[in-house]
């Protein structure tokens, strides 16, 4: 703002330079392009039937995720599960809450997800056809902002989530999003604990 009036945003480059636009994002109308798969068939609402493998030989890979901005710090938690048995967990300080929020934070976290899913496939002696990925968001507006993408913030991250998706589905593996739901409580309670934690120590 300069002498009452907002700067035009063509004035701001020719302001501060070229090194302000890395830190500019920009609205596109369609940020994935019309021939990628939309995220929406994937992401579950509550209440909505699982198809649940029961086969012997097949396997569930749990990912929940959470967010705190707590003490002016951004703090995430992760947990992994397959059948039911954990396999790692972390948590972090990723940012101040003046410079980063809550729903970017969370997209980071299922890209994070999402990535870590694909560097540990090699690892589970099974073919990814029999593997099931759920990924528990805990922020539903930003499962909204992953079914419905337009004029959505976050488009960078969003889009690197679904280029990732669309490469696990064509190896074969399901992979599912949803919110949590009864059965998850105590999951999501130990992932929202952990990222508390990030933001009373700066992790």
């Amino acid at each position: 703002m300069q002498n009452g009036r907002y700067l035009s945003p063509f004035k701001i480059p020719a302001k501060y330079g070229p090194q302000c636009l890395s830190d500019m994002e920009v609205i596109r109308p369609f940020p994935l392009d019309p021939w990628q798969r939309s995220l929406r068939e994937l992401i579950i609402t509550v209440g909505s039937d699982m198809n649940e493998l029961h086969e012997a030989g097949h396997a569930r890979l749990w990912l929940f995720t959470s967010v705190s901005v707590r003490n002016g710090l951004v703090g995430v938690g992760l947990i992994v599960r397959v059948n039911q048995v954990d396999i790692a967990s972390s948590y972090r300080t990723v940012g101040n809450d003046d410079s980063l929020n809550a729903h970017y934070a969370q997209l980071g976290m299922v890209l994070e997800a999402v990535s870590y899913v694909m560097t540990i496939l090699p690892r589970i002696q099974m073919s990814p056809y029999k593997i099931q990925v759920m990924i528990v968001v805990s922020n539903p507006a930003v499962l909204l902002s992953l079914a419905k993408p337009h004029l959505q913030g976050g488009q960078a991250l969003i889009t690197r989530i679904t280029n990732t998706i669309g490469q696990l589905l064509e190896m074969g593996t399901k992979v599912s999003l949803q919110p949590p739901i009864d059965e998850d409580r105590e999951n999501t309670t130990r992932t929202h604990t952990l990222a508390r934690e990030a933001t009373e120590e700066n992790c």
